[in-house]
């Protein structure tokens, strides 16, 4: 990036917006896609947003905020509210009246790979293990429920004695049926994402094979396979 470009992106972060400089790069970038590779650049999907504002970026809200140690200007992804509420509805979904004919084995083998895939994919979202403590919460509540639906005469007592249990030196009470029980979405590991993790893909990395080595090993070569007799 050049001089100019880091200007403004350091502006930007301060509370300013050259609408007008970042409006100009985009009619730049798009000239330069049209004429040198033949391609449109999309307005809807281009959008000039000022970065002490909202971005949704790959289900993420993109924002800046200032960092408390250090006082400066960081970065920071955060799991949307609305992404949140869809989850908790697709678990209500699962665990509908519609579904008291089932077991809550099977429920939870329906569950357990939305969570985990889910919990995971925002495990690098700042704020994520409250949120994800938040599921956990919804989830034991919604089994409930769901188990007083399906038991409408059983007391609490006996839905405790037929499908809970306590981890050992824990108090409070956790859901299962016969070995499956509910993924913790809170058991997921929470950290910030680190550039170091990236690496290249597979197609950009250089042959661990030498050439010289390969030319060996072809038919005909010295070190390699005969050739039968008679061919050239």
């Amino acid at each position: 990036m050049s001089r100019s470009g880091v200007l403004r992106v350091g502006s930007i972060a301060r509370g300013h917006a050259p609408t007008g400089c970042a409006a100009q790069e985009k009619a730049t970038l798009a000239r330069f896609l049209k004429e040198r590779l033949g391609l449109e650049l999309s307005e809807t999907k281009t959008l000039i947003t000022p970065v002490t504002g909202v971005m949704r970026f790959l289900g993420h809200h993109v924002r800046v905020r200032a960092h408390p140690g250090h006082h400066g200007w960081v970065s920071t992804s955060v799991i949307p509210k609305d992404r949140s509420q869809l989850l908790r509805q697709r678990i209500k979904n699962l665990l509908g009246r519609n579904t008291l004919g089932r077991t809550l084995a099977d429920r939870l083998q329906k569950l357990n790979p939305m969570l985990s895939g889910w919990s995971n994919f925002y495990r690098h979202a700042w704020g994520a293990k409250h949120v994800l403590s938040g599921i956990d919460h919804y989830v034991w509540w919604t089994i409930l429920r769901w188990l007083r639906k399906k038991h409408p005469y059983a007391s609490m007592k006996e839905l405790r004695a037929r499908y809970g249990w306590r981890k050992p030196g824990r108090y409070g009470l956790r859901w299962r049926d016969g070995d499956v029980v509910p993924f913790e979405a809170a058991s997921v590991r929470v950290e910030q994402f680190k550039l170091g993790w990236l690496k290249d893909p597979s197609f950009a990395r250089p042959s661990m094979e030498s050439p010289v080595h390969i030319e060996r090993c072809t038919p005909g070569s010295g070190r390699g396979t005969r050739k039968p007799p008679g061919e050239s």
